[in-house]
C-alpha cells in the first residue's frame, strides 16, 4: 500500500483459508469459501454488497484484534487465491461507496502511481465490495477482467493495454548513507514531506531494502525508477510518510510548474537524508494505459 483510506496489511501473520473445508465449529466457513473462491480461469472477481452473514464472522474470528478495536467489518477485503486457497492479503476501512479505479489498481492490483495512465473521467467512479485476485496470472487478464466489472457495475467502457511511452523517470544514482533529519518524530527513518513535517505518524510509512524504497519515492512523485546507485546497502531503510506528498497532494496534481516544484522540493530533501542523487530524465518506459473502448 498512503491515502485517505487506513489499509491494514496483513503480512507477518497472514492466514491461509482452505477453500470448501469445514467442520463443526467452522460451519460458517462452507459458504464463506463458496462465495469467496475463485473459478478456473477467472484473474480477478469482486464479491459486491450486500454482503453475506458469513463475513462478519470471518472477520470476528480471523481479525478478532482489529474486531476489537472496530467492531464494524471493514469497508473492503482483498484476498489473494493461489489456485486453491486463499490468502486474506489486506483490508480497510473507508468511503461505503467504494474503492476509485484508481485505487482498485494500486491496492489490489498492485500497480504503481506511474505504471498506470488513467483519464481525468475516470478515477472518480467507484466500486464497492471485496476483492479476489489470482496472484498466479499476468497483469493483462487482471486488467480486462477489471474492466469487466467495471463495465458490468455502469461504469465506463475501456480497456487496458500496455504500451512503450517517453515520459519523465527517477534517476537515483550515487552512495547510499542516511543522516537523520531534525526535528523529525522519528529519527531512524527517511522522512518524506515538503515543507511542514507532520507532527506524528498518521500517514504511514514502511521499510525495504534500496529497490522498494526507490519505487515507494518513485509511486509518491508519479514517475518510474531507473536505480543506478552504486553499493547498495544490504540493511533495510525505513521510511515514513508525511499528508504534504500524499497522492491528492503531489503524483495526483496536475501536470505543471506548481508540481515540478513541489517534486523538486520533496526530492532534495530525500537527497539530504540519503546523499543518494535523484535527477528527473525523459526516457522510455512500459506504461498500462486505460483508453475508451466501444460499449459491448
Amino acid at each position: 500500500m498512503r491515502r485517505h483510506l487506513l489499509v491494514i496489511l496483513s503480512t507477518l501473520f497472514a492466514l491461509f483459508v482452505p477453500a470448501l473445508r469445514a467442520d463443526e465449529n467452522d460451519s460458517w466457513r462452507e459458504r464463506f469459501n463458496e462465495t469467496y473462491k475463485m473459478d478456473d480461469g477467472e484473474a480477478l472477481k469482486r464479491i459486491a454488497p450486500p454482503f453475506i452473514p458469513e463475513r462478519k464472522t470471518y472477520y470476528f474470528k480471523e481479525e478478532p484484534d482489529q474486531a476489537r478495536a472496530i467492531s464494524d467489518p471493514p469497508t473492503y477485503f482483498t484476498f489473494h487465491w493461489t489456485g486453491s486457497s486463499f490468502q486474506n492479503w489486506g483490508l480497510g476501512f473507508g468511503d461505503e461507496k467504494g474503492m476509485t479505479i484508481r485505487q482498485v489498481l494500486g491496492d489490489v492490483l498492485e500497480l504503481k502511481s506511474y505504471q498506470i495512465q488513467l483519464p481525468q473521467e475516470y478515477p472518480s467512479f467507484k466500486l464497492p465490495g471485496d476483492w479476489m485476485l489470482d496472484v498466479t496470472t499476468e497483469m493483462q487478464p487482471k486488467l480486462d477482467k477489471l474492466a469487466d466489472i467495471i463495465r458490468d457495475a455502469k461504469g465506463p467502457s475501456l480497456k487496458f493495454s500496455e504500451k512503450e511511452i517517453e515520459r519523465p523517470v527517477l534517476v537515483a544514482q550515487g552512495k547510499y548513507a542516511f543522516h537523520p533529519i531534525d526535528g523529525a518524530y522519528e529519527a531512524t527513518s527517511v522522512h518524506l514531506f515538503i515543507g511542514k513535517s507532520d507532527k506524528d505518524e498518521g500517514a504511514g510509512g514502511g521499510s525495504g531494502l534500496l529497490d522498494e524504497f526507490l519505487k515507494m519515492l518513485g509511486d509518491r512523485v508519479g514517475m518510474p525508477v531507473a536505480n543506478e546507485v552504486e553499493d547498495p546497502p544490504s540493511q533495510r531503510i525505513s521510511w515514513r510518510h508525511h499528508s504534504s506528498t500524499n497522492y491528492k497532494q503531489l503524483a495526483g496534481l496536475p501536470e505543471g510548474p506548481a508540481k515540478e516544484e513541489k517534486i523538486k522540493q520533496l526530492l532534495e530533501m530525500v537527497s539530504k537524508q540519503t546523499d543518494l542523487k535523484l535527477t528527473i530524465e525523459q526516457r522510455k518506459v512500459s506504461v498500462w494505459v486505460a483508453e475508451p473502448a466501444p460499449a459491448k
